[in-house]
């Protein structure tokens, strides 16, 4: 099993508990960005909130929403990526997994993997 899907196992295993974020939608998408994470093999993703209306089964406008509650409560940090060229200028953003800082994650940082040396 690599570094990433132990890393992600970890993250989900904690916006998924008793803790996590209280809306069951804010989850879903949650949910989507870890699968399409683990499906890439990376803990930075740059993806449209087109792309996550498949394995959430939402509207845009919902995942904007719920992205942006995840957001704010601390369970992923967004960067923007303007992209140009031909056509529309489509909103790309590179997602990372985090935990809100209120919650105690057993003093080690999120990336940590047993039997390497944390950052």
């Amino acid at each position: 099993m690599s570094n990433v899907v132990l890393a992600l196992a970890d993250w989900r295993s904690h916006f998924l508990g008793a803790r996590g974020p209280k809306s069951s939608a804010t989850r879903l998408v949650l949910v989507a960005l870890a699968h399409l994470m683990e499906r890439e093999n990376t803990l930075q993703l740059s993806v449209t909130a087109e792309v996550l209306t498949g394995p959430s089964a939402m509207s845009v406008g919902a995942i904007w929403k719920h992205l942006g509650i995840a957001e704010r409560e601390g369970w992923l940090v967004r960067h923007h990526h303007p992209r140009h060229g031909h056509g529309r200028a489509w909103k790309t953003y590179e997602y990372q997994p985090a935990v809100p800082t209120l919650f105690h994650v057993e003093q080690r940082p999120l990336r940590h993997i047993a039997g390497q040396p944390a950052a």
